[in-house]
């Protein structure tokens, strides 16, 4: 039987050097320079952190603040800040999206010195398409000034974008009246 094109013939290529995109290098071993994967150029797989410097305030009531420019998404949201208050009381700081069936992050400090406390929160959310973004932090009573002294960092929300989240299932709850090990009830042990 005689070829209908002679000139032409079909190879498989093993590699793929320079292919412009993914999708045009199917049948290669490998594709080590492809400039697009799925359609979509490398840029868009890079991780892309969003923080939010919450600035400084003296002796405030608290604060909200409105947040603006987040794309939505599933992220990884960490709130840190550290604050003196004119009296020994604690902070709640909260994160809430208007048309969330519930707050983003809810947080209380810990003492760290009579007046001196720090908030260091972490949860992974998810930001709706649309309504405001508000962050928020208040003392139980009396004023806060934060940062807590030029030695600290700075307060900072970070927003980090990711791909998906896997469950890894509930914690069940201890049985009722006893200790779950001998190291949780406060008996010494001899293993190291």
């Amino acid at each position: 039987m005689a070829k209908a094109a002679p000139g032409l013939s079909v190879k498989s290529a093993q590699t793929a050097t320079n292919a412009a995109t993914a999708t045009n290098a199917v049948n290669a071993a490998s594709a080590t320079n492809a400039a697009n994967l799925g359609g979509q150029p490398a840029s868009t797989y890079l991780t892309t952190a969003r923080t939010i410097d919450l600035g400084s305030a003296s002796a405030t009531s608290g604060f909200t603040k409105t947040l603006t420019g987040v794309p939505a998404g599933t992220y990884l949201v960490d709130l840190s800040l550290s604050a003196v208050t004119s009296a020994d009381t604690g902070l709640f700081c909260f994160l809430t999206q208007d048309g969330a069936p519930r707050d983003l992050l809810d947080t209380y400090s810990s003492r760290y010195i009579p007046t001196v406390h720090t908030v260091s929160a972490s949860h992974v959310v998810t930001i709706l398409p649309t309504g405001a973004l508000t962050l928020g932090c208040y003392p139980s009573t009396g004023t806060l000034t934060y940062p807590a002294t030029s030695g600290y960092a700075p307060p900072q929300l970070t927003l980090m974008r990711i791909d998906s989240v896997t469950a890894l299932g509930a914690v069940t709850a201890p049985p009722a009246g006893g200790a779950r090990s001998a190291h949780q009830a406060g008996v010494p042990t001899t293993e190291r």
